[in-house]
């Protein structure tokens, strides 16, 4: 489990967090919405030990993360951030071996794992290919196996191990943002969690265990998509008129947003 209780975050007089808890349970995929500037980013970096907050405490598996050595942290769970800038010319493989070297993993199985993670996000065989000169979306791709290589096993020592990915569809097709989504909530299914910020409501309906709806700094609801993505909720919190249906089955809503000026029938 990964979880913060009243976490607060500030620059200066202004706060970016405010007495937040959050909670997120091996073996369920939880997905993070909200509008620009409502916090969801400062959260998840609060959850993965980047930044700490002024006030409250955040731990993983029942142990404070800020007791937790750094070599140690990274082989409990693996961040995508929302974006990657690499200062030097590197192969594909290259970046992917950073995730796994801090996972640990020696020798010729190094060699196994990057093939392996490669053929899972579509890439296989590109280990030699320059980084830089890859789209936005293959970089991402990437960035993707490196985070899967970092925790390979979604469950090692009887521990659950997390994926901390910020908007990590953003720069995806459709078919490569459901291939990406698909292949972390296996993670899931498989005894890890997964925390994703994703803007998408309509994904975010379909792959999320639980969802958080973050407005200004704070939590406006959090649990099952048929509870928390309503009329109310996606008026209240993004300011536009928001039409809610469900699909088979039956509790799983979609949104088609309309125009704040649209007359509604």
């Amino acid at each position: 489990m990964l979880q913060c209780q009243s976490i607060s975050v500030a620059i200066g007089s202004r706060y970016l967090l405010k007495d937040v808890g959050f909670c997120a349970r091996a073996g369920e995929f939880t997905i993070i919405v909200g509008p620009n500037g409502a916090g969801k980013s400062t959260l998840l970096k609060v959850l993965s030990g980047e930044i700490r907050p002024v006030e409250g405490h955040v731990s993983l598996n029942g142990e404070p993360i800020s007791r937790m050595r750094p070599a140690q942290l990274a082989k409990c769970r693996a961040v995508l951030p929302q974006s990657v800038t690499l200062a030097f010319s590197l192969t594909v493989d290259e970046v992917v071996r950073l995730g796994v070297e801090a996972a640990g993993v020696k020798g010729s199985a190094q060699e196994s794992l990057c093939e392996a993670v490669l053929d899972e996000v579509g890439l296989g065989g590109w280990g030699t290919r320059l980084y830089q000169n890859l789209s936005g979306g293959e970089q991402q791709r990437v960035q993707f196996a490196r985070v899967l290589a970092q925790v390979p096993r979604p469950v090692a020592n009887d521990l659950p191990r997390f994926l901390l990915l910020d908007e990590p569809t953003s720069s995806l097709d459709i078919r490569h943002q459901i291939d990406l989504l698909e292949r972390a909530r296996r993670h899931a299914r498989e005894g890890g969690g997964v925390i994703a910020i994703v803007h998408d409501l309509n994904l975010a309906a379909e792959f999320a265990d639980r969802i958080a709806v973050m407005s200004k700094g704070q939590i406006a609801a959090f649990g099952p998509p048929s509870e928390t993505l309503d009329d109310t909720t996606i008026s209240k919190v993004f300011g536009i008129s928001g039409i809610v249906g469900t699909l088979p089955p039956a509790t799983m809503p979609f949104i088609l947003p309309q125009s704040r000026h649209a007359a509604l029938p």
